[in-house]
């Protein structure tokens, strides 16, 4: 399975990149891909424009200093055997990336979780969540300085839906994750999250017989959801790659993550268009907001 093509980088040359530079180049190597780098320079607003009249100069210095920022980091790649090119776009960073990933027909976005000079509160930087609110393909986000080679690698899949474009997105998950395994030599392990709806309230209002009777009936459904889906992996519930979770998801697998000490996670992602869509790409981005390492983000098979 050939993963990846052509990987759109977005750095930010006034900030330290490094980790978010080394995992693309990483992935160009291991894949034979091209590699795009972007850094963007946000337009001046109309009050910058209106109080100075040097604005237009202070942006040619601006996007001049990033241009000559990628140029040496197109280089670097070069030496590294990776054919890599370079751009400085203006505008919103999540728009931009997505209008390039678009034209250069990316299959692969790298950028860092939370940019240095975020004043996001979370985990995950504005930027960031409003790419995962409208992915053109998968994205990968970098947390922290980790450089090092992936030791393990964990696949959140969602085993209820029954319809064919969230299956195709199950499956997409767990290639993907399989063949990154391959490339690193990393260890994988496949989750799956289900709870019962308005468990808490049902606990309270039903008798205990009838709620376990309920409780029982829908581990046995989703565990046969489970092991179907895993069925076309040669694998089964018992694998010592596999772990059926039972929680709310959000929760769940960001702790799996936490104390396996994962360095991947790998989980899907929808553009919103329906409300099923919405309430499922509400829950990735509670996920991606809790969990402490790196994330890549699938999107459904065009």
């Amino acid at each position: 399975m050939e993963l990846f093509k052509n990987i759109l980088a977005v750095i930010d040359t006034n900030a330290d990149s490094g980790a978010e530079l080394a995992r693309a180049q990483q992935l160009c190597r291991q894949w034979e891909a091209k590699l795009y780098l972007i850094d963007v320079v946000k337009s001046p607003g109309a009050m910058l424009r209106f109080l100075s009249r040097d604005y237009s100069h202070i942006q040619e210095l601006l996007v001049g200093e990033k241009v000559m920022g990628l140029a040496k980091l197109v280089l670097a790649s070069e030496k590294q055997g990776i054919s890599a090119t370079s751009e400085v776009v203006e505008g919103p960073t999540s728009q931009a990336t997505i209008d390039i990933a678009k034209r250069m027909k990316a299959d692969l976005i790298v950028r860092a979780a939370k940019g240095a000079r975020s004043l996001s509160q979370g985990p995950l930087g504005a930027s960031a969540q409003q790419l995962l609110r409208r992915p053109p393909c998968p994205v990968w986000l970098v947390k922290g300085e980790q450089t090092t080679p992936l030791k393990l690698i964990v696949a959140a899949v969602d085993a209820s839906p029954d319809d064919q474009p969230h299956a195709q997105l199950n499956r997409r998950i767990i290639q993907t994750a399989m063949e990154l395994a391959k490339k690193e030599d990393s260890r994988l392990l496949i989750v799956y999250a289900w709870n019962l709806f308005s468990a808490e309230m049902l606990s309270h209002r039903l008798p205990p017989r009838e709620y376990q009777v309920l409780m029982d009936a829908n581990r046995k459904q989703h565990s046969e959801s489970f092991q179907a889906l895993l069925g076309e992996f040669d694998l089964d519930l018992n694998s010592p790659q596999v772990r059926l979770l039972e929680g709310e998801p959000s929760t769940c697998i960001p702790d799996v993550c936490t104390e396996e000490q994962a360095d991947l996670l790998v989980c899907g992602t929808v553009a919103r268009q329906g409300i099923a869509d919405l309430l499922l790409g509400n829950t990735a981005e509670r996920i991606l907001n809790r969990v402490d390492c790196s994330s890549l983000a699938i999107t459904p098979p065009s």
